[in-house]
């Protein structure tokens, strides 16, 4: 049975329980322990009461089943129903997504992945994985002591990853820990992350272990169920997709090199009075947490000017839809007919949801079949690099 530990009511014992559960799973047993141990662990807590949904927006709830509907079907599937014009249907959907180490080989060495480091940890969001480590401290170098220093790096690694999922951004402006409702697998931790290395260093007497997971996926961390979504007022999206996935756009970039955005998992593009183009919603429920809707790369951005009347007109040409050249170029090594966009800012509060310029809106608007590029996950989101 699937047990979850819900990260509002996360304490110092619930951590050691769910790191104790990590250290007696087999996949992470160690070759010299005496003996395998088999443990489960279950908690329930009530849900913390979701946020007030904000007006003109939909709630959607991907956990909890609707008290009125008599064959318990949930809301998140009602949605699904009430909107199946929209929304594509399960069985057609195509899975294809984006592969970020290759994204990044191919656009170039101008790029570098998107990688975010946490006290704990790090997210990289051009693959969507999260990595984290622990160290253990060994009392002498027989092999005993190293596999028990190995036992001690494990505990503390299987901690620092609750920690670290705690603390990535789900969309929006909320950490996965801030989210209403929302709960952290015991499982991601038990199975979803890998153990990519195992080292001790005979000099410190030091042992490190890494595990890395998916965010998304069937063993990513980020699991909706008990989330509590909110579905904004929808842009609308020219009809008549081609049935012929070869023709048309396919592939997004948006280049967001000038605006101070935080990578998400799950991020919403919205336009510049709030219609969202694409989110997380518009997705059937099946299909939300199965892979990130962007991958991130990092590029320098081109100088603003030292000036204000220079700065301006760079931020006037970004909304007339004027593409850097180079940056056309490297997505057409990633992208047969790749659209190249440009956001403007971030939704007030929300550092994760991009507000799309005008003249991305306008191309958008002719170019329908870029609506299937956010559906199966084909947009690269191009941030700045970080300053040193």
């Amino acid at each position: 049975m699937k047990a979850h530990l819900p990260i509002f009511a996360a304490t110092v014992a619930a951590l050691a329980l769910a790191a104790a559960l990590f250290l007696a799973a087999p996949a992470y047993a160690d070759a010299e322990a005496d003996a395998e141990t088999q443990a489960t662990a279950s908690s329930e807590t009530d849900a913390c009461p979701p946020a007030d949904a904000p007006d003109g927006a939909d709630d959607v709830d991907d956990g909890e089943a609707d008290a009125d509907a008599a064959d318990g079907t949930g809301a998140t599937d009602e949605l699904a129903a009430d909107d199946a014009a929209e929304q594509p249907a399960e069985d057609d959907a195509e899975e294809v997504g984006l592969d970020g180490d290759t994204v990044v080989e191919q656009l170039g060495e101008a790029f570098a992945p998107a990688v975010e480091a946490l006290t704990n940890g790090e997210i990289n969001w051009t693959t969507g994985h999260v990595t984290v480590s622990g160290e253990g401290q060994a009392e002498g170098d027989t092999a005993q002591d190293i596999a028990m220093a190995k036992r001690a790096a494990r505990l503390v690694a299987a901690r620092n990853a609750i920690l670290t999922i705690a603390q990535v951004r789900f969309g929006g402006g909320d950490l996965l820990g801030d989210v209403a409702g929302g709960e952290i697998s015991v499982d991601a931790v038990l199975e979803g992350f890998e153990e990519v290395s195992a080292e001790f260093d005979e000099d410190t007497h030091t042992a490190t272990v890494r595990l890395r997971a998916p965010l998304c996926g069937a063993s990513g961390v980020i699991d909706l169920d008990g989330v509590r979504l909110v579905r904004r007022d929808a842009w609308p999206w020219p009809g008549g997709l081609p049935a012929d996935s070869s023709a048309g756009v396919d592939g997004v970039v948006i280049d967001a090199r000038h605006v101070e955005v935080a990578p998400a998992a799950l991020p919403a593009f919205v336009t510049n009075s709030g219609l969202s183009i694409f989110d997380v919603t518009q997705l059937p429920p099946s299909q939300r947490a199965t892979r990130p809707l962007a991958v991130y790369v990092r590029r320098d951005a081109p100088p603003e000017g030292a000036f204000g009347p220079i700065r301006q007109a760079r931020a006037v040409a970004r909304q007339a839809g004027s593409a850097d050249a180079e940056l056309v170029a490297a997505a057409g090594n990633v992208f047969d007919r790749p659209l190249v966009i440009s956001a403007v800012g971030t939704a007030e509060d929300e550092p994760s949801t991009l507000v799309l310029s005008a003249a991305a809106v306008r191309d958008l608007m002719i170019s329908a079949e870029a609506r299937r590029c956010f559906e199966q996950g084909r947009v690269i989101v191009v941030i700045a690099t970080e300053d040193d």
